[in-house]
């Protein structure tokens, strides 16, 4: 999934459903935000409302994959 999310314009517990219908059993996904310092500032929010969905946080962390925009990541396991 990575940073799709945001392009998507979908409701995140509706995205996170659309997502644990395709994945097996104990399937992963690995979310990863916007910038976290100005288009994901509710990124806390968008995660709770995408594990409601069925999922659990398995691993979670940060990135500047550009070495300046901060991201945030989780992986998450359908339950």
């Amino acid at each position: 999934s990575f940073a799709v999310h945001h392009w998507l314009g979908a409701d995140m517990r509706k995205y996170g459903r659309r997502l644990h219908h395709l994945l097996t059993p104990q399937g992963k996904v690995l979310l990863e935000s916007q910038n976290i310092n100005d288009q994901d500032l509710d990124w806390e929010e968008k995660l709770a409302k995408f594990m409601q969905a069925g999922f659990e946080e398995v691993h979670s962390g940060r990135l500047k994959d550009d070495g300046v925009i901060e991201r945030r990541f989780s992986v998450l396991q359908k339950v």
